[in-house]
């Protein structure tokens, strides 16, 4: 009876494990489609603008950068899913904490992302459209 518990109890243990290793996964591949595909789309929307993009993704003349922002995005989601699949005995809370990461990676580039968004929203609501009258700001 004890023998058929502890069998029972394992397989348990095996199934868990399976499904926070995919849960890890899925949150992994959110964050580095938010990191590398949304923050991408986002920085091609605030160029697209015109606006011009300082700091770490433009250039000395306002242009966006790509391939340093599809560099670095692309590296640290490399890096990541290389630290964790390239394990030999991860735990449950372990499995945890990478999810947690995960996610709020994922949070970070979406938060990201829509904060370029509403800047180019805003720069073309600023645009004075042919036909109307300036207002006076």
């Amino acid at each position: 009876m004890a023998c058929v518990a502890a069998a029972s109890a394992q397989e348990n243990s095996a199934a868990t494990a399976t499904t926070l290793k995919w849960i890890r996964r899925a949150t992994l591949v959110a964050s580095c489609g938010a990191g590398v595909g949304f923050d991408y789309w986002a920085l091609h929307h605030v160029a697209a603008e015109g606006l011009q993009i300082g700091g770490l993704y433009g250039d000395g003349k306002g242009h966006p950068r790509y391939g340093l922002q599809f560099g670095i995005n692309g590296g640290v989601c490399a890096l990541t899913a290389f630290l964790q699949e390239r394990k030999k005995y991860w735990s449950a809370r372990s499995e945890w904490v990478w999810i947690g990461e995960n996610t709020f990676s994922t949070g970070l580039s979406v938060w990201s992302g829509l904060d370029m968004l509403h800047e180019a929203d805003a720069a073309r609501a600023q645009r004075v459209q042919p036909g109307t009258v300036a207002a006076e700001q």
